[in-house]
């Protein structure tokens, strides 16, 4: 395959385009591989929605840069997770590379998508009080900085003395049937002692 290579591209180097009998400079050989771009890596993505598939996929391509070898696919994986935090998609894993029958990968990404809104530590205060509050909401994916908006929501009622706004691994994944990357999104209030506010917004 490099002699066939070096074959058709030998004129621009000086050389007979017939180089079967001839022998060449190994200097020349190696200019001409390094002048050759690597074939562009096929990629196939599964699971990914928050971002746009060809800027992933040419991420991936980008860090795999021709070759396949793990090294490669460990490069390409970081990237694409690399990617994914730079947008505020903490969340986000390559759960999976596979090799494609044609040749080429296939990337599945675990984005981090909510499987449901969790409410604890609310005493008088109705579940759906907080949840109206929230904007992250079932089947949405995990977003840093709409999950520090939402707390800043909640703080705001002024009937919390504490929010959390977190995620968390499905603590009933196999009863439930999770899927692979899901969270729950987890809302820890505990509640202040203004009852007269409180009572506008949803005490029960």
């Amino acid at each position: 395959r490099v002699l066939s290579v070096f074959r058709s591209a030998a004129p621009f180097f000086g050389y007979p385009v017939d180089m079967t009998h001839h022998r060449f400079p190994a200097a020349a050989l190696v200019a001409l591989l390094a002048a050759v771009p690597a074939a562009a890596q096929d990629v196939r993505l599964d699971g990914v929605a928050a971002l746009p598939p060809a800027v992933v996929a040419r991420t991936a391509r980008e860090a795999l840069a021709g070759a396949g070898d793990p090294a490669a696919r460990r490069r390409a994986a970081e990237a694409v997770e690399a990617l994914y935090r730079a947008n505020g998609f903490s969340l986000a894993r390559v759960v999976a590379i596979d090799d494609l029958p044609g040749g080429g990968l296939s990337f599945t990404v675990a984005e981090g998508r909510i499987r449901k809104v969790v409410v604890t530590g609310n005493q008088k205060t109705r579940a759906a009080v907080v949840r109206s509050a929230v904007h992250l909401r079932e089947g949405a994916v995990y977003r840093d900085n709409l999950a520090a908006d939402d707390r800043a929501r909640l703080a705001r009622l002024g009937i919390f003395e504490e929010v959390t706004v977190v995620a968390r691994n499905p603590e009933d994944s196999a009863a439930d049937g999770a899927q692979i990357g899901e969270v729950d999104l987890l809302v820890r209030v505990k509640e202040a002692q203004t009852g007269n506010v409180a009572a506008t917004v949803g005490y029960g």
